[in-house]
C-alpha cells in the first residue's frame, strides 16, 4: 500500500473550469488524499494508494499523462491587462493560443522559451 501521487497532465495556461475542480475535490475526498497545486501549472493528488490510482483516473474521466522527457509541459501566462495594472496586452488570450499551437505530449526536442512585455 504505497502512496502514489497522480498529476493531472495538462491544464491549458493554468486555467481550469470549476466543474473539474469539483471532480478533483471529490476524488481527494473519496480516497482521503491531498490536493497540491504545483509550480508548473499542474494539480497533483497525493496520498492515493496504488490500487486506487486507476479508479481515481476513471472518476476524473481522464487518462494518465505520458512520461516522456522531451515535450512541451506548460505555457505559463501572466495575468496581462485583464488583471494587472502594468499589463500591456491580452497575455491570457495569447498564452491560450500558444498552448493550443505548441502543446503536445511528445517532442523530438526540449526547449524553454520566455516572453515578457512589462514596462
Amino acid at each position: 500500500m504505497v502512496n502514489e501521487p497522480m498529476q493531472l497532465h495538462h491544464i491549458p495556461a493554468g486555467f481550469i473550469q470549476p466543474e473539474m475542480l469539483d471532480k478533483i475535490s471529490q476524488v481527494a475526498k473519496t480516497f482521503h488524499a491531498t490536493v497540491k497545486v504545483t509550480g508548473a501549472q499542474r494539480i497533483m493528488i497525493t496520498g492515493l494508494k496504488a490500487e486506487d490510482v486507476d479508479k481515481a483516473w476513471d472518476m476524473l474521466g481522464m487518462t494518465p499523462a505520458p512520461t516522456t522527457r522531451n515535450r512541451v509541459r506548460s505555457v505559463k501566462v501572466c495575468p496581462g491587462m485583464t488583471f494587472c495594472k502594468r499589463g500591456k496586452q491580452d497575455s491570457i488570450h495569447l498564452g491560450m493560443q500558444l498552448d493550443k499551437k505548441i502543446h503536445r505530449p511528445r517532442s523530438t526536442f526540449q526547449t524553454k522559451n520566455g516572453r515578457c512585455r512589462l514596462p
